[in-house]
């Protein structure tokens, strides 16, 4: 049997939430521009650039907020908080139809920091030493994501429509992600501020 002591189990756990994660979130980047053309009006390039830049305003903004909060309520909270926002918007994209419902769906961006929780979380597990290790152990399951996830995103809309599988999408992740989250990532000390400081808007699509 092998043997994993406390911060080896985090990190493997932390490797499960963050291929989810990924996983939706190819899944999503295979449909939405698609989703973005299936409208009652035909976008344009600029409608999608306004999108686009409010949507990266609202993560940025999101970023700043989460950097300021993680150290005082843990990242437990801000990984649910995450997941609950992501897959609003992800279920919001399945119902979308005009710019303005687009438009709007991005203020919801402000949650898409997991990428950057989970580095935090990380330094919290880790040595200095073995964290560029850790790093490269969590790019395995967003490897495997960005293969699988555009399979089956695109077979679900084979199967069903559209719109469809990308609200299983947003309706899946947050049951598989949250009962991890909760119950089998470990709760860890304080967040140290370097790491905070180090947060980074995320950009998905």
């Amino acid at each position: 049997m092998w043997h994993f002591d406390k911060n080896q189990r985090a990190v493997g756990i932390l490797c499960l939430i963050y291929g989810i994660w990924h996983f939706g979130t190819n899944w999503t980047t295979t449909l939405i521009s698609f989703l973005q053309w299936d409208t009652t009006e035909t976008l344009s390039i600029v409608d999608l650039a306004y999108i686009q830049a409010f949507g990266s305003l609202c993560n940025a903004v999101g970023s700043l907020a989460i950097g300021q909060m993680t150290d005082s309520i843990g990242p437990k909270i801000m990984f649910l908080f995450s997941t609950i926002l992501t897959s609003i918007y992800f279920v919001g994209l399945g119902l979308c139809r005009t710019w303005i419902t687009f438009f709007l769906l991005q203020i919801l961006r402000v949650g898409y920091q997991l990428d950057s929780t989970a580095e935090m979380y990380l330094a919290t597990v880790t040595t200095e030493r073995e964290r560029t290790g850790a790093l490269m152990i969590l790019s395995i399951p967003q490897a495997i994501s960005m293969f699988f996830a555009p399979i089956v995103g695109s077979r679900i809309a084979s199967y069903t429509t559209l719109r469809a599988s990308q609200m299983i999408c947003g309706g899946v992740m947050p049951i598989v992600l949250i009962p991890v989250v909760l119950f089998l990532l470990p709760t860890t000390h304080s967040i140290p501020r370097l790491a905070t400081a180090k947060l980074r808007p995320q950009a998905i699509f």
